[in-house]
């Protein structure tokens, strides 16, 4: 995501000469005549334009509250300033009382560029006209700083929007305009509305946007806290909404007509009152805040497309009413449920379900719901849902984890090609992986070690302990950091490929120890893990068990699963 750079205006000295000025007013304001002083209200009349060279100091001084003077523009007014030498326009305590282009039907033109507007205590109004900022500053503690109602195309690019004193103030406002664009611009605390016009947002920072009756395209931009679209057609990406981890701030969307496109945004929260088709896909929704509502909310009338996406949930994930809905692809983690469907049909593929032992995975009150080829971990039960499909697993993703946790899949993942066969391929021309981060075949990946972290051994039994990894074909080498004396690293398994064996005798006196191991391939890649042994003075049970449990022995402890096979016997004394 690109964002705008603070803009650093020049620093004016003022010189002795002033030239006072009121009423009507045009042709040049040029250096040698600054500072400008105004004293009643200029206008720029109709076919009329005032240039504004760079360095020139506008002061809008001895207003009161009854008598203030804004710069009324009917024709044009043009001020174009440099980096080294901008333009400022200056004002007392009461702030300037506003720029306000055309407010007399003409078709008026405001062009700003470098410059620096301290203090607005009213609004830049155009009306029917073209309004234009750039590279300039504005400071607007009082209201609104912009509020454009104009029929053509109005521009703010690279601007900065400083000193927001409350809710409403600081803001911009579009009423009509035909091509709005905001690009490149930081306002922390400004608000952007939005009515009945055509509006691109773009690689820009801002406090809330509040869309009614229009086209907004929204992109690479950062939102504090919520949006709000109604009776719009949408098309929002790559963006950052709500930013504050411990405040649950709604992107939300009513009576959607036309286009709704929601793809590669990071989001508190989602919900979407949609009349047309509805696509959510490759977001991350909820990750990091720790509010426990409804993630992801869809009613609609038609179709729904939710794919790629990461959605976290302390409470609900996604709640889906709609004529079809088509969830595929999507890594779900949860800790009380995933999914509630009340659709016609459903469709729900390809996707990875994590939950915390307690979670359930899907709720189904629909007529019609396809679950295949989907992973479900650590979920408790799937409600009033048969999900016997044979294509269904239902193991460790094996995430990669880490202290940013990554969903991406590690090479030892089930989830890999474990898509349906008959759906598109990745990326990389293989089958589906499962989840929302597909793990591309095309490349080299660190190799993993597999071997289990956790483990009990016995004093009464010679230690052993395999080493396992798995890496995409290259040949690895095992190192151990710190190893005990009393272990050494033995072949016994070299039939196994990729592995080594550690083996020793425990000390008498020794409860716990740990094995430190690093994996590397010949592609300077690796994984690092360490493994804690706790030691135990009964003999441990675990894996497949066949024989005689002799009384000499007893207790025996059960440190993990354990199985008598088939055809075998196990005879307890």
């Amino acid at each position: 995501m690109v964002l705008p750079a603070l803009i650093l205006l020049s620093i004016f000295t003022p010189i002795l000469a002033e030239t006072i000025v009121a009423g009507d007013v045009y042709g040049v304001w040029d250096l040698d005549g600054s500072p400008y002083m105004v004293t009643d209200t200029v206008l720029v009349p109709e076919d009329s334009i005032l240039y504004i060279e760079p360095g020139v100091v506008v002061e809008f001084f001895g207003q009161t509250e009854t008598h203030r003077f804004p710069l009324f523009v009917e024709g044009a007014l043009i001020a174009v300033g440099t980096a080294e030498d901008s333009i400022h326009f200056l004002s007392d305590q009461e702030g300037l009382a506003g720029i306000i282009g055309g407010e007399l039907g003409n078709n008026s033109r405001i062009y700003l560029e470098y410059c620096f507007i301290d203090t607005l205590g009213d609004h830049i109004d155009s009306h029917g006209g073209e309004f234009t900022a750039r590279n300039s500053v504005f400071l607007a503690p009082f209201g609104e700083s912009i509020r454009m109602f104009n029929d053509t195309a109005d521009t703010l690019e690279n601007c900065n929007f400083i000193g927001c004193a409350g809710i409403d103030c600081g803001g911009i406002y579009f009423n009509g305009s035909d091509s709005g664009v905001i690009t490149s611009c930081q306002m922390d605390d400004a608000a952007i509305g939005v009515v009945w016009s055509n509006v691109r947002i773009e690689n820009s920072v801002f406090r809330s946007l509040d869309v009614t009756g229009s086209a907004i395209e929204l992109e690479n931009s950062i939102c504090h806290n919520g949006l709000v679209a109604d009776l719009s057609s949408c098309e929002i990406r790559g963006n950052v909404i709500g930013t504050n981890p411990h405040e649950l701030y709604w992107a939300t969307f009513i009576d959607v007509l036309g286009t709704f496109i929601f793809a590669d945004n990071s989001v508190t929260a989602l919900n979407v009152y949609s009349d047309t088709d509805t696509h959510i896909i490759n977001n991350i929704i909820g990750k990091g805040f720790q509010t426990n509502l409804l993630r992801l909310q869809l009613i609609s009338d038609w179709n729904t497309y939710i794919y790629g996406n990461e959605i976290h949930s302390i409470q609900d994930g996604i709640s889906v009413l709609a004529d079809s809905s088509f969830i595929q692809n999507n890594t779900f983690v949860c800790t009380q449920s995933a999914l509630h469907l009340n659709t016609s049909y459903s469709m729900v593929e390809n996707n990875i379900f994590v939950g915390d032992g307690n979670a359930r995975a899907i709720f189904s009150f629909g007529d019609d719901v396809s679950i295949q080829y989907n992973c479900s971990y650590m979920i408790s039960d799937f409600y009033n849902i048969d999900i016997g499909n044979h294509t269904n697993i239902f193991a460790d993703p094996q995430f990669e984890g880490g202290e940013l946790f990554s969903y991406n899949l590690r090479v030892n993942s089930s989830c890999i090609d474990a898509g349906n066969p008959d759906g598109p391929l990745d990326p990389d021309n293989t089958i589906s992986d499962l989840g929302a981060n597909y793990f591309d075949q095309s490349i080299d990946h660190p190799p993993v070690l597999t071997s289990d972290l956790d483990i009990t051994a016995s004093r009464h039994e010679t230690f052993r302990y395999l080493v396992q990894a798995i890496d995409d074909n290259d040949i690895m080498t095992f190192d151990f950091h710190n190893l005990p004396n009393w272990i050494r690293i033995s072949d016994e398994l070299d039939y196994v490929e990729n592995a080594r064996t550690l083996l020793g005798t425990i000390p008498e006196d020794l409860d716990s120890f740990v094995v430190s191991m690093r994996v590397s391939d010949g592609m300077g890649q690796f994984d690092e893990e360490t493994a804690r042994i706790s030691v135990i003075s009964e003999f441990p049970l675990k894996g497949t068990i066949s024989g005689r449990l002799e009384s000499q022995y007893s207790p025996y402890f059960v440190v993990d699963r354990a199985t008598v096979p088939a055809g075998d016997t196990l005879i307890i004394e």
